[in-house]
């Protein structure tokens, strides 16, 4: 009954969403469990919609005899009334005839559905020895419908024979849908006497009606084309799709140790995912294009389901198969798989985001490169071995071309030449792109396209490099251009479309930068200024293999409260120089630190309280947990996502902000915190250089050495530690800490002057203690009528008892409030002393 009734909501919706929305209020609970109550409301709603609900009802009438008299006679009437107009879809036609004679029908018509119902009740009143046996008499109804089916040429010919095929074609694969592939009940009939280890008798059978039912469905939608926008007899089209979907969901996974079922039942997948895949591309404008779209997407569930294929295949294969963005939001929408669906969604909105980006100029390449950082970034990091790897080379790809797209010059781009990477950036790109490719063709493969080696998927080694070198030299005969366009049509053969382009607007670059960099250029927001610490000597205490807890040191990246950060990646890729690399923070014990702690306390506390990481949702403002190892020797490690950028404080002294970026940059820092306080954790060291930009402008926070859930004296950096980190007694918690920090930066990011600021520690600490949520420059903002607000707003975080402060979505919403009024004023915004 609640079936039925949820059928009749999609077409309702369809027509009219006001009656379905009265049909949802005018059944109470009861009437799911009481078939009369529901009689009244269908007879108000049938005779508002009767054609649109016409089918469900003929279940309604087949599960329960004798009721919905009323509301079958009204769809009746209006079908009749329908077939007296010339209908130009066949399908359509032969449709409304067998729902007619199904709703005037005192007792069930359909042989299939009348015998899978007589052993649906023995399983009920007699048991599951003669279900069995009638499921088995069903089965040869079904063999007999599938004969009857294969004989027909249902063809578009517009002739006499060809119209009475296509209503037949519609009655028996209505006939099976609903009876077979549909609800899968004979199948599960067919396994009450299977014994352990054995085969239930007719499962084979009904395996081998499939395949037919199959090759048939597969055979007739294959050379389908549209005419004019239109689909012949789209009724008939749309019923044999939607059969093939339900068979495709309907088929089991659990094979055994049968492979030479599993393997044909993989090739029949892989055969609807060939034969629509190319209709999708083929038919660009056809109506049943998101009916395709939904097999194709089951298709790929199937695959997934069955350990053939990953997601990240199906990612990379419907990405090269189709470059429109509108088919991976249907497959994405379709697909029943969480992982295939959620992988998909990302990629589409990345190739979306091709159109809101500016269409010529310099700030093209760098949009497109933006976006492919925040798919890569948004690719989940806890998920299978091969969207792992999937994820990694795509981070290589985007990190090479960042590298490419940084290059004052031509010679900048040639290996080991001054501040370039640990390898050349066209070398790192073209074995970027050749890692991707590879994941590609393995895509293809695993999905059924074969034909493709992934050997043979790799690029020649060193062509860009090589044709740069000579255009470097002057040699007249270097042909950079012709090596530039054979990459460029490589990655639009060899990779998906949207991330081909990127590489073509990346290369396109080239040809428009000179051999040397006669002129330094100062880019403040690039990658390019992100530098590692030079040639700062690794700690004694780091074995001379260089490695702790599974990661290779590769060298210092910095040092803050609490703790020494090192770049890393891990062992098995430390001779890969574009394998991803990560930040490892290692605790140190400090003079601050040991001002309160013991060595052996401090200890405990970092493993103690590195663990709530755990609880932290990944979120486009904090850098990605990868791993905390409180084992490690000689040290434990916590290991985060190394997000390449600017930091904060560089960006503020560069003077390059306006108060409408410093704005965005706050509500960054202030959506990471929010995500971290809704699970209990506290950042407790924000401060401007644990916030870096990407290359998009995004803020994240980083470096999560002290996070936690519980406060710790010295637990932040002196200019930006909340009166209770010092040890002061309070109530405060690691979020409220962290409100207070908040101000101090924003304060920062608004001025470009640092709030606290002291000759030594006991003065700085005393500069905390002495104020109540106005110090001088606060107070001097809140004398000015127009930095009132904003003087305001600091003084809810800074509050001197941490139960006064606001909280961070607060704090969020306030700042939203206050943007018109701050993005009206130059940067820095004006302070008195």
């Amino acid at each position: 009954m609640a079936r039925a009734l949820a059928l009749l909501r999609g077409p309702l919706m369809a027509r009219d969403p006001g009656i379905a929305v009265a049909m949802t209020w005018g059944l109470s609970p009861a009437a799911y469990v009481e078939p009369e109550a529901a009689e009244e409301v269908l007879d108000t709603i049938v005779a508002l919609s009767p054609i649109a609900v016409a089918e469900p009802l003929v279940e309604l009438r087949h599960d329960h005899p004798g009721l919905f008299g009323h509301a079958a006679m009204q769809c009746a009437q209006a079908i009749t009334m329908s077939l007296g107009t010339p209908e130009p879809d066949d399908g359509l036609a032969a449709l409304a005839r067998v729902i007619l004679r199904d709703l005037t029908a005192k007792e069930p018509t359909q042989e299939l559905r009348v015998a899978v119902g007589s052993a649906l009740d023995a399983f009920v009143e007699l048991g599951t020895r003669e279900a069995h046996a009638r499921a088995m008499r069903a089965l040869g109804v079904v063999a007999d419908t599938v004969q009857a089916m294969e004989a027909i040429d249902a063809s578009d010919a517009d002739t006499a024979e060809g119209r009475m095929s296509r209503r037949t074609a519609v009655d028996l694969m209505r006939e099976l849908d609903g009876a077979l592939f549909e609800s899968g009940l004979l199948k599960n009939l067919l396994l009450l006497e299977r014994r352990a280890g054995e085969e239930a008798a007719g499962v084979a059978s009904i395996d081998d009606l499939d395949e037919r039912v199959s090759t048939w469905l597969l055979d007739k939608e294959s050379g389908r084309e549209t005419v004019d926008g239109r689909v012949p007899h789209a009724t008939l089209h749309l019923r044999q799709l939607r059969a093939l979907l339900h068979l495709i969901d309907g088929e089991s996974s659990d094979f055994g140790d049968d492979q030479d079922r599993r393997l044909r039942v993989r090739a029949r997948w892989m055969g609807a995912l060939r034969v629509l895949t190319a209709r999708l591309v083929r038919e660009r404008d056809s109506p049943l294009r998101r009916a395709i779209g939904a097999t194709v997407a089951r298709a790929f569930d199937a695959l997934v389901r069955d350990g053939a294929a990953d997601g990240a295949d199906v990612l990379l294969h419907a990405a090269m198969r189709l470059s429109d963005a509108a088919d991976l939001e249907v497959l994405a929408e379709a697909s029943m798989h969480p992982d295939v669906s959620q992988l998909l969604q990302l990629y589409a909105a990345f190739a979306i985001a091709r159109g809101r980006e500016p269409a010529e100029g310099a700030g093209r390449p760098a949009a497109r490169l933006a976006a492919l950082e925040r798919l890569v970034a948004d690719v989940p990091a806890g998920a299978t071995e091969r969207t792992q790897a999937v994820r990694a080379a795509l981070a290589r790809l985007t990190r090479a071309l960042g590298l490419v797209q940084a290059a004052p010059c031509l010679a900048a781009l040639l290996p080991d030449q001054p501040g370039s990477s640990d390898a050349a950036p066209l070398l790192s790109l073209e074995d970027a792109m050749g890692k991707l490719s590879q994941l590609t063709a393995g895509a293809h493969r695993r999905c059924g396209d074969l034909g493709h080696d992934e050997a043979s998927w790799r690029p020649s080694p060193d062509v860009l490099t090589a044709a740069l070198a000579r255009a470097v030299k002057g040699d007249p005969t270097a042909e950079l251009g012709h090596a530039v366009a054979a990459a460029t049509q490589t990655a639009y053969e060899r990779l998906p479309l949207a991330v081909a382009e990127v590489v073509a607007l990346v290369l396109g670059r080239l040809a428009s930068l000179p051999v040397e960099d006669l002129a330094a250029r100062s880019e403040p927001m690039s990658s390019a200024s992100v530098r590692f610490l030079p040639d700062t000597p690794l700690p004694n205490w780091l074995p001379s293999r260089r490695t702790i807890g599974g990661f290779y040191v590769h060298r210092q990246l910095g040092g803050g409260a609490g703790g020494t950060v090192f770049v890393v990646s891990r062992v098995e890729d430390r001779h890969d120089p574009l394998a991803e690399r990560f930040a490892l923070k290692v605790p140190d014990y400090d003079a601050t630190a040991a001002r309160s702690l013991s060595e052996a306390q401090f200890s405990k506390l970092f493993r103690d309280e590195a663990g709530a990481l755990l609880a932290i949702p990944e979120h486009e403002n904090l850098a990605r947990f990868v791993t905390f190892d409180a084992g490690a020797r000689p040290k434990p490690i916590l290991v985060m996502e190394l997000v390449e950028g600017v930091h904060c404080e560089a960006v503020v002294a560069s003077g390059t902000l306006t108060s409408a970026t410093a704005m965005t940059l706050l509500d960054g820092i202030l959506a990471g915190l929010e995500a971290m306080h809704a699970a209990g954790v506290g950042h407790l060291d924000v401060k401007p250089s644990n916030i870096l930009l990407r290359r998009s402008g995004k803020a994240v926070l980083v470096d999560f050495g002290l996070a936690g859930r519980h406060l710790r004296p010295g637990c932040a950096t002196g200019c930006y530690g909340a009166p209770e980190v010092w040890g002061i007694e309070g109530k405060g918690t690691p979020l409220t800490a962290d409100v207070y920090s908040f101000g101090c930066v924003a304060f920062e990011v608004l001025t470009a002057r640092t709030l606290f600021a002291a000759p030594t520690d006991v003065a700085l600490i005393s500069a905390h203690l002495t104020h109540d949520g106005l110090p001088g420059p606060i107070r001097s903002l809140a004398g000015d009528a127009r930095s009132e607000p904003l003087a305001m707003f600091l003084y809810q975080c800074l509050r001197h008892r941490p139960e006064d402060r606001s909280t961070a979505a607060a704090l969020r919403r306030e700042l939203r409030r206050l943007a018109p009024q701050i993005t009206a004023r130059s940067w820095p915004i004006a302070a008195g002393p």
